[in-house]
């Protein structure tokens, strides 16, 4: 995950060691809902009143034999996405199996 700070550009990488538990991890990286949850939570908790912080993650997955492939859009802030049961268009489709 990372933080950017809008008005000044500064941008940070949050590591997931020491925040969360290794199962949590491990569950989060296959699950985009998941993802998204938990960028939400990072930006509640890093915002400061009037100031809040954008999220982006960077999350390569393989699945079924594939190479891995980056699941999320690493250019979309996803602190700023309401959650919906609509398609999230900030998934990123894998690729077909060769």
């Amino acid at each position: 995950f990372f933080a950017t700070e809008p008005e000044t550009g500064e941008r940070w990488e949050i590591p997931l060691h020491g925040r969360l538990a290794p199962f949590q991890i491990r569950s989060m990286a296959v699950r985009p809902d998941l993802i998204h949850q938990y960028a939400r939570h990072l930006a509640k908790e890093l915002s400061a009143p009037g100031r809040p912080i954008e999220i982006r993650a960077l999350v390569e997955v393989s699945l079924n034999g594939r190479e891995p492939a980056v699941l999320v859009d690493p250019e979309v802030d996803l602190a700023s996405i309401a959650p919906s049961l609509k398609p999230a268009r900030w998934i990123v489709p894998l690729p077909a199996k060769d």
